[in-house]
Formats: structure tokens, C-alpha cells, sequence
């Protein structure tokens, strides 16, 4: 029934908090004037009564909180060095937002996107543009649709060459207006190391000059690729 195990988090929050809100609007409405008499007794019970389902809403706290937290899959390995350096790495930078404005402002409001790397996550809200395959928002999508955006997410983001590219673009499923690359490797889903400068020259080159593909706009660590053939 649900994508991730760690979902029932969300779900149990809600059934929780609307037992608790309900039974403790039942009691305010069931204390009648009769029952103000009584109210240090009432109220010694609804002492203990409360830190029971304090004690059960703890415990439901941490069972769930281990269920979510255990459910992600390992982060993709970087080198100890890096890891000291960056423990907690931003997946977007000054040349992601940039791109993105330039994507925002330069591109149709309903042009698709393939996002090549971390920034899937952040593009929607920044270039305010839809990407075609993100892990981020597919967990509520049914099993095959999320499993085919993970998968293309992951290819794209591994790719290191405009061969590689292209072949991905060939196939009959994916059809992006654009394709947005990074030179910084990947540090979120997949592993990628960041790419050397030759190598990015001699990517971005391959594809401004392949029919089909055009770079439109470029900086230091990111390039929009626009797909020529996208719209027939």
C-alpha cells in the first residue's frame, strides 16, 4: 500500500493525533456542572490517564522514527577526507542558481527538464520548471512510475560523456525540452566523480555540435542542453 515503509510514520501522526484530539474534546464535553465538584479527583486520574499517552505517543515516536531513519538506503560513499572536509555538503550552489534563474526566465513555462545530478531535488522550486525524473516527490507515485524516475534519474546522473547522453535521449520514454548537466559530482542518490575540466569542454562540445542537441546556456560547473527534437 505504501511506497516506503517510513510513510506509516505520516500516516500513524495523523490517526494518533486525531484519537487524541477526539477523546480529549469528549472529555471536556462530558464534565457537567456535577462533575466540577469533583475536580481534584477527575483530576489526579487525568493526570495519570495523560502520562500514559504521553508514554505510548514516546513510544510511537521512537518505533517510527527508527523505521524511517532505517528505511533510506546507504548514502553513495565519498572519500574521508571530503567527509571531514563537508560532513553535511549543499547539493546546490552559486552556478546551480544561476542556471535555474536563466532556466526560469529564458525557457517555456512548460518545458520539461531532465536534471542531471543533485540539483532535481531544488530545480522545481527555483527554475519553477517540471523535471522529468526526480527520486524526491516519486515516493507517492504508483510502484512502476516511481521506479522508472528513480531509474532515469540514476542514468542520467552517472552519465560522463554526451555519447552516454545521447543514447539515454534515444530511447522512446524520455523526451525532455532540456537537459540540465553539472560538472560537481553527485553526493545524494548515486555516485559520480566531478568532472575534470577537459572532460566537461569536451562533453558540452560533443553535444553543441550533435544534431539534435544544443547547449543555450552555460557558466563554470553548469550547462543547459537544449533538446531540439523534443517538440517534433
Amino acid at each position: 500500500m505504501f511506497p516506503k515503509p517510513r510513510f506509516l510514520m505520516l500516516i500513524g501522526a495523523f490517526v494518533v493525533s486525531a484519537l487524541v484530539f477526539d477523546w480529549l474534546s469528549t472529555v471536556a464535553a462530558s464534565r457537567s456542572e456535577t462533575d466540577r465538584g469533583r475536580l481534584s479527583a477527575d483530576g489526579g486520574r487525568l493526570a495519570r490517564v495523560s502520562l500514559v499517552l504521553l508514554l505510548l505517543l514516546s513510544a510511537y515516536g521512537v518505533a517510527t522514527g527508527g523505521l524511517y531513519a532505517s528505511n533510506y538506503g546507504s548514502i553513495p560513499a565519498r572519500p574521508l577526507d571530503r567527509l571531514q572536509q563537508d560532513p553535511m555538503p549543499s547539493y546546490i550552489d552559486g552556478d546551480d542558481m544561476t542556471a535555474m534563474e536563466w532556466v526560469r526566465e529564458r525557457t517555456p513555462a512548460d518545458a520539461t527538464v531532465l536534471v542531471a545530478g543533485d540539483a532535481a531535488e531544488w530545480f522545481p522550486v527555483f527554475a519553477e520548471r517540471t523535471v522529468v525524473a526526480s527520486p524526491w516527490g516519486a515516493e507517492w507515485l504508483p510502484p512502476d512510475r516511481r521506479e522508472r524516475q528513480i531509474a532515469l534519474y540514476r542514468e542520467s546522473s552517472t552519465c560522463a560523456s554526451a555519447r552516454c547522453l545521447r543514447k539515454l535521449l534515444s530511447r522512446d520514454d524520455v523526451s525532455p525540452d532540456y537537459v540540465y548537466l553539472t560538472r560537481e559530482g553527485s553526493r545524494s542518490w548515486i555516485a559520480r566523480e566531478t568532472l575534470t575540466t577537459a572532460q566537461w569542454r569536451g562533453m558540452l562540445g560533443r553535444l553543441n555540435g550533435s544534431a539534435g542537441t544544443s547547449v543555450v546556456f552555460r557558466n563554470r560547473d553548469v550547462a543547459v542542453v537544449k533538446v531540439e527534437s523534443s517538440r517534433g
